[in-house]
């Protein structure tokens, strides 16, 4: 059996190469520095993969730092555990190619199945969108330059602030300029529109409160300063609506951009996000490929890991 891992700085996934083994846990590095209790979750005679993004995460000095870190609380529970680079290779020590590798191990992976696509996989935090062509990937390497030239952007369904997506909302022709707080994120959005459930909200909410209809309610008003008895309801919604909007609107500037350049016409979307996927590459024109639809809703979900496990299968079928 091959776990495949995808160590982020908040969630980690994990899943098996068939998909019958499959974990997402929410444990944010920056509260709790510790892997034992994720790891001890893989069955004990796994081979392990390994792709990461939680190097990035602020409780590190550094990316290089972070890598080490994760490389040595992996190694001390599976000591011959692989880690995927950004040269396409596996590894068995921390090295700087290990830097935020789990996009690169998803898309190729996807690109022998669809050789010309755009590979789109929005998350809790993060949206990736990678060119293919083919079969070759075609996006850049770094973080950095991956969001130059929006193949990155930077949120996601579940932890993204609202106020850093919609910081001016038009309302009865005056713009408000929302408050610039933590009091929402965008699972309070998709939890009121009915596009996540209350299970999908894994992460902690703003307040620290609950999941109910009345605390999503809550926190969004405090975007206006107000709690919900001081507003129309529909004005909720409105904002709730128009948040959705720009992500759309954003993720359909990316794929015209790039489809145009790399002359793609073909998306294959994944990730708990699907949905805005869906609705971008239809606005685009674009054919719309699901993962749900071909591997299944969780698969959807935990696609890096999913992906980064076939990788070292393919590779351990290689070497017999």
């Amino acid at each position: 059996m091959i776990a495949g891992v995808d160590v982020g700085g908040a969630n980690t996934k994990i899943c098996t190469e068939d998909g019958a083994f499959i974990k997402v846990i929410y444990q944010p590095l920056w509260k709790k520095k510790s892997l034992e209790e994720v790891l001890s979750l893989i069955p004990e005679d796994s081979e392990v993969a390994v792709v990461m993004t939680g190097e990035l995460s602020d409780v590190f000095g550094s990316k290089l730092e972070g890598i080490e870190w994760i490389v040595k609380e992996v190694k001390k529970k599976f000591p011959d555990a692989k880690f995927f680079g950004l040269d396409m290779k596996f590894h068995s020590s921390a090295s700087p190619l290990l830097d935020a590798s789990n996009w690169l191990a998803s898309s190729l992976f996807i690109s022998e199945i669809f050789p010309d696509v755009l590979f789109v996989d929005t998350g809790s935090t993060t949206t990736d969108i990678i060119p293919v062509v083919g079969g070759k990937i075609r996006a850049h390497l770094s973080d950095f330059e991956r969001m130059k030239n929006q193949e990155l952007l930077y949120f996601g369904v579940l932890r993204t602030p609202v106020s850093s997506l919609l910081p001016h909302f038009e309302h009865e022709n005056r713009k408000i300029r929302i408050a610039s707080e933590y009091f929402a994120c965008v699972g309070d959005i998709y939890l009121l529109l009915g596009h996540l459930r209350e299970e999908d909200y894994i992460c902690e909410t703003p307040d620290g409160r609950g999941k109910s209809m009345e605390d999503v309610k809550r926190r969004i008003s405090r975007m206006f300063c107000a709690d919900p008895e001081e507003l129309d309801e529909s004005l909720i919604f409105e904002l709730a609506e128009k948040v959705m909007e720009v992500q759309i609107d954003e993720i359909e500037s990316s794929l015209r951009r790039l489809s145009s350049e790399h002359s793609l016409s073909d998306v294959f979307g994944c990730g708990i996000g699907e949905f805005l996927i869906r609705e971008a590459s239809e606005r685009a024109e674009l054919e719309y490929h699901s993962a749900q639809e071909i591997f299944g809703k969780d698969i959807s979900t935990v696609f890096t890991a999913y992906s980064v496990a076939n990788l070292m299968k393919k590779r351990s079928s290689q070497l017999m």
